[in-house]
């Protein structure tokens, strides 16, 4: 299963990478979202099989990458004509049962600007500057999405529809002009 990066190490106080045990508490990058599902998961199965139910239908456990960045794994699984009539996802919420889901769709966007040195500024259009007009733009959108929800699940959360920029990288050499700036985000 894939995993989110670990980020600054520095800000651990465990190991991200060694699954450490300390009192009931597992750390490691992924241990709760989605290993832990995925055990979870695993031993749900476990426990239908020995407990002897008898399931009117197939139960099927799709173990799958991509779920960070637009479920490109789910898809290839669906592409090979995997179905159910109901998918259970052990994505870890508060340990709460969600019953909906927004879903995600993640996206790259590449600004254009013109480069100039920095001691001519203003013959060049900074990418950046672009970048922040079109980031205030996205936060609106993102609060009107999320202006009016009825629906009965989804609309109590504060974001329903979340938008999310998760990287942002411009320019080439601190004394010039960015004429580019690169940005990658989900929305809900």
């Amino acid at each position: 299963m894939d995993v989110v990066p670990e980020g600054d190490r520095a800000q651990w106080s465990h190991d991200p990478w060694g699954a450490e045990l300390a009192g009931d508490i597992i750390y490691g990058r992924g241990a709760c979202d989605m290993k832990g599902g995925l055990v979870a998961a695993l031993y749900a199965i476990k426990a239908i099989k020995d407990a002897g139910v008898s399931l009117p239908g197939s139960l099927m456990l799709q173990s799958v990458i991509g779920e960070e960045d637009g479920g490109l794994g789910t898809f290839a699984t669906l592409l090979r004509g995997h179905t159910g009539d109901a998918a259970i996802i052990c994505e870890p919420t508060s340990l709460k049962l969600i019953p909906a889901q927004a879903g995600a769709l993640t996206f790259k966007v590449r600004v254009s600007g013109k480069s100039a040195h920095a001691c001519m500024r203003l013959e060049g259009v900074s990418a950046v500057e672009k970048y922040l007009e079109l980031h205030r733009v996205l936060l609106q959108l993102e609060k009107e999405r999320n202006s009016n929800i009825t629906h009965p699940l989804l609309g109590k959360f504060e974001i329903p529809y979340p938008l999310s920029i998760g990287r942002v990288q411009a320019g080439n050499w601190s004394s010039s002009v960015p004429d580019e700036l690169v940005f990658e985000g989900v929305s809900g």
